[in-house]
Formats: C-alpha cells, structure tokens, sequence
C-alpha cells in the first residue's frame, strides 16, 4: 500500500526556466536517485512504505511552463515567490533546490496543473509553503501527486508548515475548488517531517503543521487520500533514565493538522479517504499528533471516509494522539471504517512492541459543532491496540454547542475502544459525554460506547451532561464492554448528569415514525472476570426508554458465544459481577412492555450444539444494586438473573415503581421468560433486598434462598416468594400488600411498621412471627399453606380472626399475646399460650376441632360451641396441658332432658384444673330429666386433670357450683369410665350416690301438703248453727227457740307440723293457718222423721308453712278465699247425714 508519509520519489522529467519565451523549449535537469540497502516493508493497509533503512540522494528542479508572458518563480536566500501565472506541469522544488520557504500568489488566476505544489527541504531551516488564493489541480495520475506540500529529507532538521488560506464564506460542495486532487496516496494540503536518521542523544524536536483557514479542497478520485495532512516519518525526542532507575521521556515536536474555515469535500470512493489528518509514522517519541477543526465544513462520500484522523503507528511511544473538533460541520456518509473524528493507531504492533516504557493514547472529541453521519459511520472514536488509554467524548467549550446526528444503522456517536493482546495491559477506552446532543436515527446504534478488550484493560462510559435520543430499535445509549474471557477488567457506566431517551417517536409530516423497541438506554457487559458497574450515584441523571424490551439499565455477563448462539468453549459460564447504583436524583424510567428499569443477567446461549432452539439465559455472578432515586419499570422495576448471590438496597426516599407488569422487583435463577426462553443459573443465586424506601407494585422472589428486609418507607404490592428459603422481615415502615409464598422453608418477621395484608404460605414448612411492635390488626390472612410444619408465633398482639382467615398452621404461639378465633370448626396445629396470653376459640355448627399433636396452655384459654343449639362437639386431638396460673374454659349447651348436649372430648393425655362452663337450653320440667348428662370424655390419661363446673345458676353449700334443672340440681363429677373413656357428666347425685334435689324441691315437695292442710271441711259440729238444728230435731232446747238460727259466723287457727322422715326430699314443714267462715242455714224440710237442711257458706284464710332440708330452706305463704254449699239431714232417732261442697282460690308465694 502506498505511504503517504515517506518521501516518494517522483518519476518524471522536470527543468529550470530562465527568461522563458513561447518558443523556447526548456532545459532539463536530470534526478539521479540512489538505494543504499535498506529494505521494502508491507505494512497493514498499505502497499509499501520505504523503510527506514532506505537512504534516498535526489535532485530535483522547478518546472514553470506557459505562455512567453509569464514570469518565472524566483529564489532568494531560500525563499521563493511566484506570480499568478498558470502552472501546466507543477511547481517543484526538491531539496537540492535549497528552498524553504515558498509563498503563492494571492490571485484568482493563479493555477497550478500537473504535479502541484511540492517542496522538499533538507537543510535546518524550518520549511513551509502557504497558498491564499488561485486553483492547484494535482492531475498527473501517479502516487502521491499532492496539492499543496512541504517536506523535509533525511538530512531536513528544521520544522514544516504548509497551509491554504482562502475563501471562508459561501462554500458548499458545489463550489469552485482551490485544491483538487486525484492520485493514490494524495494529499491537498501536506506538512511532512521525513525520515531522519538517529541522533546521538535523540534531540530532535521538528514539528509539523498543515493549516487549512479558507478555501476549498476536493478529492475526486484515488485511495488513501487526504486533505489536509500533517506527518512525521522522523525519530524523535528520547528517553532519559533517572537516578533511581526510571524512565522520563523527552518529547519530540508536535505534528498537526488543522482547519478553521473553508470546505473539504471527499468524493473518492476508495480505500482510505481523510478530510484532515495528522500522523506519526515511526518508532519515535514525538510530541502530540494533533487533526482539529475549529471552523468550515467537511463532507465525505466515500465508503471509508474520515474527517478529522489522529493517528501514530502502535511504535510511537509517549505520544497521545489527539483528533479534536471545536466547530464547524462534519458530514460522513460512509461504512463501518468511516468516522467523522478519529485518533487510533494504525497498524497492528509487534508483541515486544508493547512492552514499551511509555504508553500513547487516543483522544477523539468534539466540544463545538455538528456532525452528522449516514451509512454506518462513527461520528467520533478512540482507538488503541497499544499500553495506552483510548478516549472519545463530546462537550462544549464556553459560548459553543455541539451535536451529532447519526442517520444510518450500525453506527455511534462516541466510540472508545482499546484491544490490546498484552494480558498485564492497563489501558482504558474512555466514551466520556460531558455536554452536547447526540441523536441516532438508524437501528442497531450507541450514543456513546467503550471497549476494552486486554486482560486488564477497562471499558469505561461516562455521561455528565447533554443529551442522547435514539428513534429506532437496537439502539442504545450508553454502553461500556469488555470482550474477552481472559480479562479481569472492568465495564463502566458512569452518569452524573444529562438525560437519555430511546426508542423515541419522530413526527414527519404529521406521521408518527421511529420508537423502536429492545433499545436500552445503559447497556454494559463483560465476558471476562471484571466486575461490571453503572454508576449513577451523583447527579441527576435521566433515563427514559419507550419501546418495548428496552431496559433502563441493562447490565450483562457474558460467556462467548458464536452468532448461532453455541459456546465458544463447551460449557463455558459467565464471570462477572454486576454493580448498579443510583443516586438520590437519579431517575430510571422503563416504560415499554416487556422492559425492565434495571435488569441484570446473563447472556443467551445454547444448551445443546446439536438443538437449534435450546437457548438458555446464563446468570451474572452475583450483583449489588443501591437505588436512592427512583427507577420504574415498564415489566419489572428491577430484575435480576444471577447464579450468585447478590444485594438490592433501597434507601430511604427511593422509589420503585411497577408499570403495567405490575413487578417492581423481580430475582431470579432459573425461570421462564415472556419469550420463552428458559433462564438458568450455574447454581441458585441468593438475593439480599433492603428497602428503607418506597416500593409501588410488587416483589417477586425465585429460587434462590432470598432475603427480604424493610426498615422504612412503604411498599404497596405483594411479596412473592419462590422456591428457595426466603426470609422477609419487616422492621419498619408501611406494607400493604400480601405475602405469598410458594415454596421452601421461609421465614417472615413482623417485626416493627405497620402490615395491612395477608400472609399465604406455600408447600415448604414456613415460619411467620409477629412482634408486638408491629402495628397488625391482625384481621387479615394468616394461611400457613400446605406444608408439614408451618408455624406461626404471636407476640405481644392481639389478633381477632377467623378460620377462613386463620388456617393450615400445624403449630400456634402465643407470647403475651391475644388471639381471638371466631367461625372455629377445625384448626389443625399445635398451641402452645403463655402466661401473659389469652386464646379464644368461638365454633358451633357441628363443633370445633384442635387437631394439633399438642395443646400446652400456661396463660387462659377459652374454647366455646355456645350457640344456643345442642350437639356440638369440641375435640382436642392430642395431648392437652392445662394452665397452672390462668384458665382453662370451654363453655357448652345442655340440654337438661338428657335428649342432646355439647360435647368436651380429648384424645389424648390431660392435665390441669380445666373449668367447664354450661348453658342449659331448656329445662327437664318439675319431674326432672336424668340424673347422668354426659359433657367431658378423655381418651388418655387424665389422672392429673380435674373438670369444674363454671358459673353455674347455683352454688352448693361447699362452695360447688352446679346447674339447677327441675327438681336437680347437677354438678360436674367424674363418673365411671366407659368404653376406655374417663367420663365428667353433669350428675344429680351426690358422692354417696343420693339424689342431688335442687333448693326448690323441697318447697315443692311440700307445697301440696300445705294446701292439703289448708283445704280440710270443717266438721258439723264445729259449723255455724249446727247445734240449734240438732236440738230442734232430737227434741232438745235450744236456748228457747224453737227453730235454729239462719246466719252463723265463725274463725280458728291451726297448728300443723311434719317429720323430715316423712317427705321424698327430707323436708321438715311447720304450718300455721287461721281461717273465717260465714254462714246461712235453711230448714228445707221437716217431717217426723227429721230435718233437712241447706247452707250456703263463705270461708277466707291465711297459712304459712315454713320449709327446712338439707337441700334448701323455703317457705309457701298461701291465702285462700272460697264459697261452698251443705245439706244435712237430721234424723229424729239421733243420727245425721252431712255433705259439703266447696270451691276455693288460693294464692301462694313459695
């Protein structure tokens, strides 16, 4: 490949014109060149190059021709000036010539054909050719035919210049050109330091400058071609070793190429075409390579087209070469080698070559101006594959903007990258955005990205102000990569400031185009060891992706892989670690479907070679994720997928927000994506999430053993446990929404904070404690789920509830708690209460059931069916330990007939003082029910457990209370066992076996006895006027009358006691009754044979009997009040006939 930077030899005739006439042929000097050894060198992309073992001895002359009225250049003490004449066949001075300075004429009509303008120095003054105005047409087709170029030899010492300052206003790619070029290997505008041969201590220091200030240059045709291009070929500066045995390098001169007005317009659709450019070609120390642009306007056509180019060979060390735009206007429309701004270094190195003491770097950026590209060009890039640091970036100087526009796919804005074979290199590609607009239009794109691909070498992004839009799919905004599975470098995403959207819709003519999906706005991802950070922990940066699958942040770890998606190496697994961080104004939004504010994961590969379609999703090695911002998700808020374990902290004032997905956190290790593509881990990656902050949607947990911790803020979602063992604490803060577990044997802690949701186990054995400094109403869900051992443990609450609610817990713990249970049918767990704990149990229906293994009971405990309705059963299967400081209490109904009651049963062992409290529903009437009513069984032992009757209607002499129905009064005894049962039943016997009669019994016993007494006839004798008929019909006289008295008045009292010996329920009776009578008699009938006499009769009295038994006192207070009629016949022999009939109505108080 031709060198535009050697001293090429030209290979034509050329003569020195003196007093040249129209008819006059001009004499010819001839070139003599010589080779002394040396060699010819390929070098990449070039045809050849003379080495530097190539000593080149030449002569040269000028070459003036034209009409007989042009004047001729002339030469003073190695200055040379020319008129404004036309130049057919060039201007060239060689440095036999010992020219150095040679100034053109600032005419319209100066023109040059041919070979241009070149001048070749070799002596030690400084070298240079400036041209203002005219036309130079390089036209001979040869290599290296330049427009406009200054150079030195071997022997050259001095510096060179060469510079075209023209017109600087109404320049387009239309306008008439002041430089134009065709030929391979060409330059417009050419500053060259040539080749020089080693000095004794390197001292050397030439610079060399190109300028371009006006006019316009084109390049019509030919590869490798140039502009405006500054070289150096030559050995310079050196390395000084220092007394402690380091190394200081001496720079040599600067090389620059620079433009500050005018138009270039490349239209060569060659190889190689640059607009400016500024290179070091040699092993040497030279200074800084600078090609920069501070005004005018670039455009290139061609498909490997560059604007500004700053580059060395990989063998200049020391040197930083530096491609700098700071305005003016770049228009690239070429491919992928086609850049706007460029500094790399050209040719590959040799390995001892990158050993060197002192490193070179690449520095590529814009601070003023606008680019824009079509194709799949580059607007700017860095690139090194040397020890040195490589960086692109856009910013603004003071008063200045800065903007680039990438039309085309496959293509940046900023790129950086540095591949360096060296496994202990350190160099660093660098995208640095600081301030400006980058706008990508075309798929497939990066605003800004690095790569760094030596073993330890680090790619490093960083955003710290402006803005980066995209408006096609598979476009991202920032990205950092390091590629190589043997590096322990790290991929860096910095982003203090700034704002970037993706997938943004662009209106055209009122037609909505662009917003592309599965464009990310930070994309990092590394294939070595390094960790893999995004940073957005200072500033107030701005993310905001709009297409579907397009992440926020997306960091990834990489195992290689080959396009079809198989592994580079058979079972090769990703290495890196992933860190994301956001600061307290940073913001995060996600808003596509299927988009994740920050995902992190590994990347897809192919479990089998031999299956196309067994892609699977890799994990990252762990990761860290600190959110002090906010960040929201359009599925996932943040998703992770890692084979290791790994931290989410949300500190306080963050926020986390779900989108449509409803997640707002999302961990997992091996899972089914909405593609559905599988997603595995090495192994079960463990998350650790605290949360101080605000989480709006949900958290969903996978199968590794995760951690879930809040200690403030709020989160108004879900929790959603996977299939390892998670523990989620609550410690503070407000959660509203739901635990549901799925798997695994979880822990959860209420700890402090408030809880409003519901807590659902899942098939593992979980374990949930609520501590009384939590604020739980405890009116929510408690489902242990289906596990073997879930446990549930209450501490200083108190929790009302009930069983559709409250369920699936195989063991309950109180710990100076309440819990309060109503709708209770069955409850299959262990309880265990404290002395400072209450349980109550409320069932009915069919009954209750505690199917635990064990019942262990040391504060008080209420189990109730109390219902109102009979024939419910409360069963305690297992072991039951009653309480030695409080209550054991279970209520029941009773139906006192003996016809249906509730039930206490046991199955198994019981102990304590359990106390039973009856309802009786309806009585056994006055003749009473059973004397047995079976209430309490016990399957086991119960030695040790006595049953007492609680709050009965009556209390016994011995301070017993019992149940009073009808006649009996029952207390709770202990009764014979049956069918392998101990039995309590509500009994109506005493310990001896003796009837237990109720208080009322014996009043009643006695009731009918007193009124007996009390409703006794009274006899004839002692009945009103009785005697005065006895008398009249028996022939007596009766106080002289004659007939007996009709009315009659009379009043007794009666004393009536009875033994205790003669009554069913041992009652002693001691009556008093006083009664009055008034009577009327009438003789109905006489006759010899006798008298018949009616009567008619009112009686009214009073009793009062007093009642004395060991079963109860009483008394019966009775008042009666009757009317009665009697007929008596009084026969003259001296007998009577007497009947009587009463009616009385008594009223007595018992």
């Amino acid at each position: 490949m031709p060198c535009l930077d050697c001293v090429q030899i030209p290979h034509r005739r050329v003569s020195k014109m003196t007093n040249q006439s129209s008819d006059t042929q001009p004499a010819l000097r001839s070139l003599n060149v010589s080779v002394r050894g040396g060699r010819l060198t390929k070098f990449k992309g070039r045809v050849a190059s003379i080495a530097p073992g190539l000593s080149v001895v030449a002569t040269a002359a000028v070459l003036f021709s034209g009409s007989a009225a042009q004047a001729a250049c002339t030469a003073t003490d190695g200055v040379a000036t020319c008129p404004a004449v036309t130049y057919d066949s060039g201007i060239v001075y060689t440095h036999a010539d010992a020219v150095h300075t040679l100034t053109l004429p600032d005419h319209p009509d100066f023109t040059v054909r041919g070979d241009g303008v070149e001048m070749t120095y070799g002596g030690d003054e400084n070298v240079s050719v400036s041209m203002r105005n005219g036309t130079v047409n390089a036209t001979n087709n040869r290599v290296g035919n330049h427009g406009v170029s200054a150079s030195t030899t071997s022997t050259g010492t001095g510096s060179v210049r060469a510079e075209l300052n023209g017109a600087t206003v109404g320049l387009d790619r239309d306008s008439a050109d002041n430089i134009t070029i065709s030929s391979n290997s060409s330059a417009g505008v050419r500053a060259n330091v040539g080749y020089n041969a080693i000095k004794a201590d390197n001292a050397f220091t030439p610079e060399a400058n190109a300028v371009m200030t006006g006019g316009k240059i084109t390049i019509e045709s030919g590869t490798f071609t140039e502009g405006v291009s500054a070289g150096s070929v030559s050995r310079q500066g050196r390395v000084v070793q220092n007394s402690d045995g380091t190394f200081t390098v001496v720079s040599g001169g600067d090389v620059t190429a620079h433009m500050s007005g005018g138009f270039i317009h490349s239209k060569a659709a060659a190889v190689v075409s640059i607009a400016v450019r500024a290179d070091s070609h040699q092993t040497d120390y030279v200074g800084t390579v600078t090609a920069s642009m501070s005004g005018g306007e670039i455009y290139t056509e061609n498909s490997n087209g560059r604007g500004l180019y700053a580059s060395i060979r990989a063998t200049s060390e020391g040197t930083t070469a530096i491609a700098h735009m700071s305005g003016g206007k770049i228009t690239t429309t070429g491919g992928d080698n086609s850049f706007a701004v460029s500094a790399d270094i050209k040719n590959n190195a040799l390995s001892e070559e990158l050993t060197r003491i002192a490193k070179s770097n690449m520095v590529a950026k814009v601070t003023g101006g606008t680019i824009e590209t079509f194709g799949s060009s580059t607007a700017v890039r860095a690139g090194h594959i040397g020890v040195g640091n490589a960086t692109a970036e856009i910013s603004e100087d003071v008063g200045k903007t800065s903007r680039i526009i990438v039309n085309g796919g496959s293509a940046h804005g900023l790129r950086a990258d540095s591949i360096d074979p060296d496994p202990e290199s350190t160099g660093v590609a660098t995208a640095l955005v600081k301030a400006g607009e980058i706008t990508l239009f075309g798929g497939n794109s990066v605003g800004a990205d690095s790569q760094a691909n030596g073993g330890k070498g680090k790619a490093l992004t960083r955003m710290e102000g402006g803005s980066i839009t995209t408006h096609a799919s598979y476009s991202y905004g920032l990205e950092a990569q390091v590629d190589n599975p043997d590096s322990t470098g790290v991929a860096t995403v910095e982003m203090t400031g700034g704002r970037i959207v993706t997938g943004e819709v662009r209106i055209i003519d009122g037609t909505a185009t662009g917003g592309g999906g599965n464009s990310h706005g930070i994309l990092a991802h590394n294939s070595g060891s390094g960790d893999i950070i995004v940073d957005m922990s200072v500033g107030n940066g701005t993310i905001t992706t709009k297409g579907g699958g397009s992440h926020g942040i997306y960091v990834e770890a990489q195992a290689q892989r080959r396009a079809d998606f198989t592994r580079v190496v058979a079972g090769s697994a990703t290495q890196a670690r992933a860190i994301v961080k956001l600061g307290t104004f940073a913001k995060v939004t996600a808003e596509g479907a299927g988009s994740d504010g920050i995902r992190i994961s590994g990347n897809e590969v192919r479990a089998d070679a031999n299956v196309p379609n067994s892609r699977v999703r890799l994990g990252a090695q762990g990761f860290d994720i600190d959110v002090a911002g906010t960040v929201k998700g359009g599925a996932a808020a943040i998703r992770t997928i890692s084979s290791k374990a790994g931290t989410i902290d949300i500190v306080s004032g963050a926020n986390v927000i779900a989108g449509g997905g409803g997640i707002a956190i999302r961990t997992e290790t091996a899972a089914a994506g909405g593609d559905g593509v599988p997603r595995t881990g090495v192994d079960d990656g463990t998350a650790v999430i605290r949360s101080a902050g605000n989480i709006d949607g949900n958290i969903e947990l996978d199968a590794g053993d995760d951690t879930l911790i809040v200690t403030g803020g709020r989160i108004d979602g879900n929790v959603y446990g996977g299939d390892g063992d998670n523990t989620l604490t609550l410690e503070g803060g407000r959660f509203t929404g739901d635990i549901r577990l799925v798997a695994g044997d979880n822990i959860v802690d209420i700890a402090d904070g408030t809880f409003t949701g519901g807590i659902y186990g899942g098939e593992g054995d979980d374990t949930v404690t609520i501590f009384a400094a939590s604020l739980y109403d405890g009116s929510q869900v408690l489902d242990g789920g289906i596990g073997d051992n879930d446990q549930l443990t209450v501490n200083g609450q108190t929790i009302s509830n009930t069983t559709d609610n409250f369920l699936n817990w195989e063991s309950v713990k109180l710990n100076d708690a309440t819990l309060n249970l109503s709708g209770v049918t069955t409850v299959d767990m262990d309880l265990s209460i404290d002395a400072g704990s209450e349980f109550y149990a409320f069932g009915g229906n069919g009954g209750m059931t505690i199917a635990g293994d064990k019942v262990t009971n040391a504060g008080d405990l209420t189990l109730s069916v109390q219902d109102g309705t009979t024939g419910d059963v409360i069963t305690i299967e297992g072991n039951y330990t009653g309480s030695d400081t409080g209550s054991d209490v279970f209520a029941l109904d009773a139906r006192m007939d003996g016809t249906d009651t509730d039930m206490l049963h046991f199955t198994g062992d019981v102990s304590g003082d359990m106390e039973v409290l009856i309802a009786s529903v309806g009585s056994a009437g006055a003749t009473g029910g059973p004397l047995e009513i079976y209430v309490v069984s016990v399957d086991g032992e119960a030695d040790d457990a006595t049953f007492t009757l609680m709050n009965g209607n009556y209390v016994m002499s011995d301070g017993e209370h019992g149940v009073i129905s009808g006649a009996y009064v029952y207390r709770l005894a202990e009764v014979e066992a049956q069918d392998g049962r101990n039995w309590w039943a509500l009994s109506a016997r005493s310990e001896s076996g003796e009837v237990s009669w109720g208080p009322s019994a014996p009043i009643h016993d006695s009731y009918g006895a007193a009124l007996l007494a009390f409703n006794a006839p009274a006899s004839l004798r002692n009945r009103g006027s009785s005697q005065d008929f006895r008398s009249l019909a028996w022939g007596g006289d009766a106080a002289g009358q004659d007939t007996g008295a009709p009315l009659w008045i009379q009043m007794g009292t009666e004393q009536l006691t009875s033994a205790a010996e003669q009554s069913t329920t041992g009652a002693a009776r001691d009556s008093s009754l006083w009664e009055m009578e008034i009577g009327a008699d009438l003789v109905l009938s006489e006759s010899a044979a006798g008298l018949f006499v009616g009567g008619l009769m009112l009686s009214y009295g009073t009793g009062s009997t007093d009642v004395s038994s060991g079963f109860g006192d009483g008394s019966i207070e009775t008042t009666g009040l009757g009317v009665g009629l009697s007929a008596t016949w009084y026969d003259t022999r001296g007998f009577y006939v007497d009947g009587q009939v009463t009616v009385t109505s008594y009223s007595s108080d018992l």
